[in-house]
């Protein structure tokens, strides 16, 4: 696995060991990356509601929880698809299968080498590193977060400082449109909340993240019908975690007009 493969990601380290978390934090160092530290299960799940995160190196047997645990409280109460690879010191021949079953990506045993832990990461450089595969230069992105900025490159005319400028507004604007539609749904305020709804179509209007935009027609619509509202709060949290995604792709983009 090359360097650039893990720059500039956020990863959660969950461990409760100190020697094993200074020994991550060694295998890591050669990387241009963030790393967040939980010393148990609770901290783990704190971290993970308010932060986007990249990868996560997750130790099987914490002292409040078992690592298993996170996951699931990952994938089904926060809905997230973030590569998750155990960490243990066991060697259960039927860990792997264990681990794989319940929604991780990958198993590294402990004690384990620089070397090792690439080449564990290195199976899933896919997720960990999502290419463009659109033959349309100005949408970025894979098919969970999907952003289109042809419109605002058009616009822009290849005024890289107004493309900047829109990144920034964008980033800075849509995390408090968020909250206020949490905090209308959470008061059950439906028409309050259909009425921001819309507003928001308009905020994604010149930075188009494909799969915000559906969920908050959606959302919009479901205020107005009174439908289905018991699924509103887990969209919500769907348009949290995809306004992180798409914050992290807008920041690694290159500022020039893509050919």
């Amino acid at each position: 696995m090359s360097v650039a493969n893990l720059e500039n990601k956020h990863i959660l380290l969950v461990e409760d060991n100190v020697i094993n978390q200074i020994l991550v934090q060694h295998s890591l160092s050669g990387y241009s990356l963030q790393l967040s530290v939980a010393g148990d299960g609770k901290r783990a799940i704190e971290l993970l509601n308010k932060n986007y995160f990249d990868l996560v190196l997750m130790d099987l047997h914490l002292p409040d929880m078992s690592g298993y645990e996170i996951v699931k409280y990952m994938r089904k109460s926060l809905h997230l698809d973030t590569p998750v690879f155990a960490l243990t010191a066991l060697s259960m021949g039927n860990e792997r299968e264990a681990c794989i079953a319940a929604g991780m990506n990958g198993y590294i045993a402990k004690p384990f080498s620089k070397k090792k832990l690439e080449e564990e990461l290195n199976k899933n450089d896919t997720a960990l590193n999502p290419t463009n595969t659109s033959a349309n230069p100005f949408i970025i992105g894979n098919a969970n977060t999907t952003i289109d900025l042809e419109f605002l490159f058009t616009v822009a005319e290849n005024d890289m400082d107004y493309v900047q400028l829109m990144f920034k507004t964008y980033i800075d604007t849509i995390p408090p449109i968020i909250d206020k539609m949490q905090a209308q749904c959470d008061a059950q305020q439906w028409d309050e909340l259909q009425k921001t709804a819309h507003y928001t179509k308009s905020s994604l209007s010149v930075i188009k993240v494909k799969q915000m935009i559906e969920h908050v027609v959606s959302i919009e619509a479901q205020c107005k019908t009174k439908s289905s509202l018991e699924t509103i709060p887990p969209k919500i949290q769907t348009l949290k975690e995809l306004f992180q995604q798409s914050k992290t792709l807008l920041l690694q983009m290159p500022l020039h007009q893509p050919s």
